[in-house]
C-alpha cells in the first residue's frame, strides 16, 4: 500500500512538473516525457508483484493448497552452476563486509578472541554464509575455537593460485586457514571436516582438496615446515574425536532452531494428515517399531499395533509405510518406506497387502473422478505405444476395466535390474499382482555408487576446466559439454526432477504414491521432498523447507554421518560415502532457476546449507537417526544450524 501510495504521487508530481515545464518553455526535466510510461508500467508491475507475494504467503499461512509448481516438460537440468538468478539479500543489522576490507572488530590471533557480528562472505549468488571470517593477517574464532599451531611470519606460499605472494597457516580446532598477507582474496579457510583428501609431499608441501570443489596447494619455507605439516596430518586426519559441534554455540536471542524445527512435530501432520480423520499418530519414543524412524509417525488409522509389528518384519529395516503428505482436494496420500523382504520367490505379507490398501482410504469424490480419468489416460498411451512398438509390454499396459480399479502407484525409485538383484538376497520388490488395484513402476534412479562416481567425475573436470595451466583449460572448453554429459551428473538431476514431477501429477490427479527404494533413506527422501516442494507452497517458504529436511531427512533417518563423512569409523567406510543430500540441494535449485519468484529463499541459502552439512560447526546434520541424537544429546550440547541461518543480522530470502 505505501508503494502504491508512493506511485501515484510520483506520479502526479513529475505530470505537473511536464505540464509548467512545457508552458514555460524551458529546458526538459530530468525525466523525459517518453520516459513515463515504461517508468510507471515497470512500477505498478513492481507493486502488483509486492500484492500478489503478500496473498500467497497469506494463503501459505493458512494452509490453503496454493498453486504447484509445473516443470517443463522438455526441459533439462541448467549446465551451470551459479546463474542468472543472483537475487541476494541479507537481512542484517549491520553491513555486509567482504574479506578484503579491514574491519576494526577483527584481531590478531595473538590478541583476544572476539565473537559475534556477522560478516558475509562475498561473490556470487552461489557463496554460503560464514561469519568465520579471515581478513588478510587477522582471523575471528569463533565461540570454542582454539589456535592448535600457526607460523608468526609471512612463510608460506600458495602455489595453486599462481602468485608469489606469502602468507600464514594456522590450525585450529575447527579449520585450516591460510592467510594472504598481500592479498586477501587468496585468503581461505577449510573446516576439518569439509577436507576429502589431505596430501603432504616431500616435506614441506601439502595439497588440499574440499568437498565444496576446491583445490588448494602450500608450500612452507621455513625450517619448522615439515614438523608442522606432521602435526597438521595427525590432527586432521584423526577424526575419531569429539567433532566442533560439541564445543561451539551460536549464541542468538531471535531463534531457536531446534524449536522451530521440531518444537511439534505433529504440526505438518495436523495441516494436511490428520484432519481427514483416516490416519493417526503412532508413539515411536522408545523407537521399538523403527530404530531409524522419527519418534511419532503417521499411518492409517485402519492399521492396528499387531498389523504394525507383522509389517515391521516384513519391510526391511522395519521402516513400514509412513504417510506424510494428503492432498487438500483430491484426498491422494504421498507414503514412504523401504523394500519388502519378499525375496526371489515372491514371498507375502497379508498384512502389508492391507495397509497399501488401506492408504488410498482418503481419496474423495473429486479425486475418484479425476483418478479413472489418470488411469484411462495412461491406458490408452499404453496401447499406442504397444501398437507401434515391435516388443510390447504386458505389464505397462491396462485394459478400460483395469484402469478404473487402479488406486494406488508404487514407486520403486531403483531401476529393475537391481530390484531383482536385491531378490536374490531376500529383498526385492512387490508383485502387483498381489496388492488389489495398484501398479508397480520403476523410476530407473542408480544407487549412491554411481552418484559418488559422478561428482568424483564432475569434480575432476572442473579442476581440469579452472585449472593455471593454460593449455589445459583450453583442451577442456573445448570438450566441456561432451565431458560434462560424460559425467552423468545431470542425467540423475533430471531422472530425480521426472520422478518428482510424476508424483505431483498422479496426486493432483486422486492416485495415491508409495515410494521406496532399497532401505527409504536415500533416494526415497530425494522424492519425497522435490515432490512436496514442487505440490505445496508451504515448503517453499524458509520456515516450511526447514521444517521438510528435518523431518524427512534427519528424523525419517538419513545416514548424515555415514554419507557425509563426518568422522572416521571402521564401519563407516568411505565406499558408503555419497553426496545424496547435495545431489537434493542442486534438484531444489533446478526448480528455483525456473521458478525463481515462488521461494522465499534463494540459492545462497541453498549453498550454505550445502556447506554446513560438511562443516561440523551445527548439530543438524550429525549422526544417523533421531535415536542416536536423543543418546549423544545433541539438542542439548551443540546448536542449529536454523538458528544461525535465520537469525535477522544472516537470513536470506530470495
Amino acid at each position: 500500500e505505501k508503494a502504491i501510495y508512493a506511485y501515484d504521487a510520483l506520479s502526479g508530481g513529475l505530470k505537473q512538473q511536464l505540464t509548467r515545464s512545457e508552458k514555460a518553455n524551458s529546458k526538459p526535466p530530468p525525466l523525459q516525457k517518453q520516459q513515463l510510461p515504461d517508468f510507471f508500467t515497470f512500477l505498478r508491475s513492481f507493486c502488483s508483484a509486492l500484492k500478489s507475494r503478500q496473498t500467497r504467503r497469506s494463503q501459505v499461512s493458512a494452509g490453503m493448497p496454493g498453486e504447484q509448481l509445473l516443470l517443463l516438460a522438455d526441459s533439462k537440468p541448467s549446465d551451470s552452476i551459479g546463474g542468472e538468478y543472483d537475487g541476494i539479500k541479507s537481512l542484517s543489522d549491520s553491513k555486509s563486509r567482504s574479506l578484503s576490507g579491514r574491519s576494526s572488530q577483527h584481531q590478531s590471533v595473538a590478541g583476544k578472541r572476539k565473537t559475534g557480528g556477522a560478516v558475509v562472505s562475498p561473490g556470487t549468488g552461489g557463496t554460503p554464509l560464514d561469519d568465520a571470517s579471515t581478513d588478510g593477517n587477522f582471523i575471528r574464532l569463533l565461540d570454542g575455537e582454539n589456535v592448535l599451531q600457526g607460523n608468526s611470519c609471512d612463510t608460506v606460499f600458495r602455489t595453486d593460485t599462481g602468485n608469489k605472494n606469502r602468507g600464514r597457516f594456522l590450525l585450529t580446532t575447527y579449520r585450516i586457514a591460510y592467510l594472504d598477507a598481500s592479498d586477501p582474496w587468496a585468503s581461505f579457510f577449510v573446516p576439518h571436516a569439509m577436507i576429502k583428501t589431505f596430501t603432504v609431499s616431500g616435506a614441506r608441501r601439502l595439497r588440499v582438496e574440499t568437498r565444496d570443489f576446491r583445490s588448494i596447494e602450500l608450500k612452507m619455507i621455513h625450517d619448522k615446515g615439515p614438523n608442522m605439516l606432521r602435526n597438521v596430518e595427525r590432527f586432521v586426519l584423526n577424526r575419531g574425536r569429539k567433532v566442533f559441534a560439541f564445543f561451539h554455540k551460536f549464541k542468538s536471542a531471535h531463534i531457536d532452531g531446534w524449536e522451530l524445527a521440531r518444537g511439534d512435530p505433529t504440526e505438518d501432520y495436523r495441516r494436511t494428515l490428520l484432519s481427514s480423520g483416516k490416519f493417526r499418530i503412532v508413539d515411536n519414543k522408545s523407537y521399538s517399531v523403527c530404530t531409524s524412524y522419527p519418534a511419532q509417525f503417521v499411518v492409517p488409522s485402519s492399521i492396528s499395533d499387531e498389523q504394525l509389528q507383522k509389517v515391521a518384519q516384513y519391510r526391511s529395516r522395519s521402516r513400514v509405510p509412513a504417510t506424510v503428505w494428503l492432498h487438500p482436494s483430491t484426498g491422494a496420500s504421498i507414503s514412504r518406506c523401504a523394500q519388502p523382504l519378499a525375496g526371489f520367490f515372491g514371498g507375502r505379507c497379508l498384512e502389508d497387502e492391507k495397509w497399501v490398501q488401506a492408504l488410498t482410504d482418503g481419496v474423495t469424490e473429486l479425486g475418484v473422478r479425476l483418478r479413472e480419468a489418470y488411469f484411462l489416460r495412461k491406458s490408452q498411451e499404453a496401447k499406442a505405444t504397444s501398437s507401434t512398438s515391435s516388443s510390447s509390454s504386458s505389464s505397462s499396459s491396462l485394459s478400460s476395466a483395469s484402469a478404473r480399479k487402479m488406486k494406488l502407484i508404487i514407486l520403486d525409485a531403483r531401476p529393475w535390474q537391481a530390484a531383482m538383484g536385491n531378490s536374490v538376497m531376500g529383498k526385492g520388490t512387490e508383485n502387483a499382482e498381489n496388492y488389489h488395484g495398484c501398479t508397480l513402476e520403476f523410476c530407473r534412479i542408480d544407487n549412491i555408487h554411481a552418484v559418488r562416481n559422478s561428482l568424483d567425475s564432475l569434480m575432476e573436470l572442473c579442476a581440469r576446466a579452472f585449472s593455471k595451466d593454460p593449455e589445459a583449460r583450453a583442451a577442456a572448453s573445448q570438450t566441456w559439454l561432451s565431458e560434462l554429459e560424460g559425467t552423468s551428473w545431470l542425467h540423475f538431476q533430471s531422472l530425480l526432477l521426472t520422478a518428482a514431477n510424476k508424483i505431483r501429477v498422479a496426486v493432483s490427479m486422486g492416485v495415491s504414491i508409495l515410494v521406496h527404494c532399497s532401505d527409504g533413506w536415500d533416494r526415497t527422501a530425494q522424492l519425497v521432498c522435490l515432490a512436496l516442494l514442487l505440490i505445496d507452497p508451504q515448503y517453499r517458504t524458509i520456515e516450511g523447507f526447514v521444517r521438510m529436511v528435518e523431518l524427512q531427512w534427519c528424523a525419517f533417518g538419513h545416514k548424515f554421518a555415514e554419507r557425509c563423512g563426518h568422522y572416521e569409523d571402521p564401519k563407516f567406510q568411505k565406499k558408503q560415502q555419497a553426496p545424496v543430500f547435495v545431489q537434493f540441494l542442486e534438484a531444489v535449485w533446478q526448480v528455483l532457476r525456473q521458478h525463481p519468484t515462488a521461494f522465499e529463499f534463494n540459492e545462497r541459502f541453498l549453498s550454505t546449507i550445502a556447506f554446513h552439512t560438511y562443516s561440523c560447526r551445527f548439530g543438524t546434520f550429525l549422526f544417523n537417526t533421531d535415536r542416536e541424537r536423543d543418546r549423544f544429546k545433541v539438542r542439548k550440547e551443540t546448536t542449529s544450524l536454523w538458528s544461525y541461518l535465520l537469525c535477522p543480522r544472516n537470513r536470506c530470502r530470495g
